[in-house]
């Protein structure tokens, strides 16, 4: 999930009423045009360049980008909610909220056979396609620290790990995932979540760290200008600055959660099978998933995805490690509480 989009997803999903519906049942024809609700920036250049353009290039059928909001599950909730929906794929951040208001369409039973083909067992639901999954890591520079910590509980030691520290704020769950794990909690208990005892455990930290960064290009800028030597921050993020600025940076997937992002296709698309087509194209090429995956160092579903993409890419990506996904469902019905605890914690 690019963590820029709590706000507007949150303002959306308020706004949109659930839609008891079914929808219809026609596919409509592969042909013509299907729109995909994205990202923008690298992160749509990459998917035109290694799924769009070959897709269309192969099957006739144009794919139009487009990224309207810094959600692209923005548009979706609120064409929903006036009943005219116009985007066939979403690059869905949380594919629950959308199956929350019965706005996704089950995938047909071709689609799921070619996932089950090429895809890792874990990286497929039967309306979601998981690609671009998110996960959170600690960085650390060995140039400024002596001794790194390599887990979320060295993380709040500051004592036998001193050091500058950073926070990625981004999405306030994400923090309060790393409070508990920090607190002796596992990863695969975190949810549902113990608000009061993250903050809690939050508190303690709170006074060791040096900067709250509101978005991942702050938190990628401040490891590399050395504003601080430890960091909490996204694994593209930690990446990139290794990649670019500081090789030696040390990253520790210990502890890790990820988010659930995945391609969706809308229940009321207008071109609902030229979608699944578009979808089954990127699960029958590995290259191409490899290619977008070295492009933006994020997960594809493809079973080959390790012989295909160089050893440095790999090892970057939430696919290599056992990163545990969050709970999403979770998340749909507790989310504005988990946001208003952040904002006291915050404020205080």
């Amino acid at each position: 999930m690019r963590l820029r989009a709590a706000t507007a997803l949150l303002a959306a999903v308020a706004s949109a009423t659930t839609l008891a519906a079914c929808g219809g049942t026609n596919t409509g024809d592969t042909a013509g045009t299907i729109t995909v609700s994205t990202w923008g920036g690298d992160f749509t250049a990459a998917e035109k360049k290694w799924f769009g353009d070959p897709f269309t290039a192969e099957t006739g059928i144009k794919v139009e980008y487009r990224a309207l909001s810094t959600s692209p599950m923005t548009p979706v909730l609120l064409q929903a909610q006036s009943g005219d929906v116009k985007v066939d794929v979403v690059d869905a951040e949380s594919p629950a909220v959308l199956r929350s208001k019965n706005l996704l369409a089950p995938f047909p039973p071709e689609l799921m056979r070619k996932l089950q083909e090429t895809s890792r067992p874990e990286s497929f639901l039967p309306d979601a396609m998981k690609i671009g999954q998110t996960g959170m890591v600690i960085a650390c520079n060995p140039d400024l620290v002596r001794r790194c910590p390599e887990s979320p509980q060295q993380f709040w030691d500051v004592d036998a790990y001193p050091g500058r520290r950073g926070i990625l704020v981004g999405l306030p769950q994400t923090v309060l995932d790393f409070a508990l794990v920090a607190d002796g909690v596992s990863p695969a208990q975190v949810y549902p979540l113990d608000i009061d005892r993250a903050i809690g455990k939050l508190h303690r930290i709170k006074p060791q760290v040096a900067v709250w960064a509101q978005s991942p290009a702050q938190a990628q800028q401040l490891l590399a200008d050395k504003e601080v030597g430890i960091e909490y921050i996204d694994h593209p993020g930690a990446f990139l600055v290794q990649r670019n600025r500081i090789p030696n940076l040390k990253v520790s997937w210990a502890g890790s959660m990820s988010t659930n992002d995945a391609m969706v296709v809308t229940r009321d698309a207008p071109n609902k099978a030229a979608a699944f087509a578009y979808l089954s194209w990127i699960a029958d090429h590995p290259k191409n998933q490899a290619g977008w995956a070295e492009a933006l160092t994020y997960s594809t579903p493809t079973t080959r995805l390790r012989e295909l993409v160089p050893p440095a890419t790999w090892d970057a990506l939430p696919a290599a490690h056992s990163s545990t996904a969050e709970d999403d469902q979770w998340l749909v019905a507790h989310l504005p509480e988990v946001q208003r605890a952040f904002q006291r914690f915050t404020a205080g």
